[in-house]
């Protein structure tokens, strides 16, 4: 038999892990990701849960960085 408390606790331990840590700003220029591999930009934007799936060259990604991830 489902106990009202054996629910309760799983839902709770859902929400808690469904919650996204907040990530600080990045404080990078441009020339400083430029030197940046393409793998750490993509990581910046996949911490913080940034859609990139449209974004194929270096420059785009660092756009979309400066735009989504400095405020």
């Amino acid at each position: 038999m489902n106990t009202g408390s054996e629910n309760s606790h799983t839902k709770a331990s859902d929400t808690t892990s469904a919650q996204t840590p907040v990530l600080p700003p990045v404080h990078h220029t441009r020339e400083e990701l430029m030197h940046m591999h393409a793998k750490e930009l993509l990581q910046i934007l996949d911490e913080r849960r940034i859609d990139h799936t449209a974004v194929v060259e270096k420059p785009d990604l660092i756009d979309l960085i400066l735009e989504r991830c400095t405020h």
